[in-house]
């Protein structure tokens, strides 16, 4: 979706909306990458006495992966900045952990708990940010089917269950989540005066949230439908 400000069109980025090239991270294979993203999003989550050696071989682990990924990707840096919801996430959970109601006192511990959850929260948005960019739902959904194929060889009532298009489905939902954010904001955008482009408001943020939900909504159904289409 494009929008027309400043004199030229404006390009919605979706955050983890693929994008073609011929990386290394590009060439890989996709349900590798999706198995490994998991892995690391579990095992960064994990918990870990403060400043143990697991806790700094976990830390060491959530900063180095995703620069590698990065890395290999051939990604601009501007990821970084795509990813500033994630950090304001980060902010308001520090802060919160920060202070012991209703004293209103400062935590220490929940200060350095909340940077760690924080730092862990980003970097795992950081690397399914780069899979996603560098992984297509249709190499997601044939990476799928194979592995269905295998197993209905043996167990063959798994063919008729369609688990390759529900889970392919279920993956590919998360970068619409974003892609819709972005296209309803900027679509809300347009509609107003120039002189209120950059103004927030009630009425505004109302009617971005309800085209927001629509719009999701909308795709489940469809996705919903799709599957039971091919069972």
């Amino acid at each position: 979706m494009f929008l027309y400000q400043g004199g030229g069109l404006v390009v919605a980025v979706n955050l983890f909306s693929y994008q073609r090239g011929n990386s290394i991270l590009h060439k890989c294979n996709a349900l590798a990458k999706v198995f490994f993203l998991t892995a690391f999003c579990i095992f960064i989550f994990v918990d870990a006495k403060w400043m143990s050696p697991f806790f700094i071989a976990r830390t060491a682990t959530c900063v180095f992966v995703p620069l590698l990924l990065l890395f290999l990707s051939g990604l601009s840096l501007r990821i970084f900045f795509n990813l500033w919801p994630v950090i304001l996430t980060g902010v308001f959970v520090t802060a919160f952990r920060s202070f012991d109601l209703p004293a209103f006192s400062f935590n220490r511990d929940g200060f350095y708990s909340g940077c760690i959850y924080a730092l862990n929260f980003f970097m795992a948005a950081l690397a399914s940010g780069i899979v996603f960019k560098t992984t297509s739902p249709l190499q997601i959904r044939e990476g799928l089917c194979r592995v269905e194929d295998a197993l209905a060889k043996i167990f063959p009532f798994v063919k008729r269950l369609n688990l390759a298009l529900a889970i392919s489905l279920t993956i590919n939902f998360l970068p619409s989540i974003f892609e819709y954010w972005n296209k309803t904001g900027l679509a809300c955008k347009a509609r107003l005066p120039s002189s209120k482009k950059n103004h927030f408001g009630i009425r505004i943020f109302t009617a971005h949230l309800s085209a927001f939900f629509s719009c999701l909504l909308y795709r489940a159904e469809t996705s919903r439908r799709a599957v039971l289409n091919r069972s």
